[in-house]
């Protein structure tokens, strides 16, 4: 869960570096084509959305490369996946979770 907005401006500014530098992690992991931001309907546990996201992964886009992370919106109470994807990916795929 992203809690920067509850940060004091000082610790914003030692957090920002950490950021740049998990961002650089991940882009250097593979060339991603594909970026999504993933919400489910009603309200899932962190482990029920890692369970849904790696089945649909698992049988809808086999054989790309995703890192993903899960982010609990506290506004609504749901999940959201953060995920990017590298490969052939050529997807239509209505996620229902």
């Amino acid at each position: 869960m992203n809690n920067s907005r509850n940060l004091e401006p000082e610790m914003r500014l030692k957090a920002a570096p950490l950021n740049v530098e998990m961002g650089d992690l991940v882009h250097s992991l593979a060339p991603w084509r594909v970026i999504s931001h993933l919400t489910f309907a009603r309200k899932a546990s962190f482990d029920s959305a890692r369970r849904c996201y790696e089945k649909f992964v698992r049988t809808e886009m086999r054989g790309i490369s995703y890192f993903y992370a899960l982010e609990l919106n506290p506004a609504a109470a749901k999940t959201s996946i953060k995920n990017v994807s590298s490969g052939n990916v050529d997807v239509d795929t209505s996620l229902k979770f």
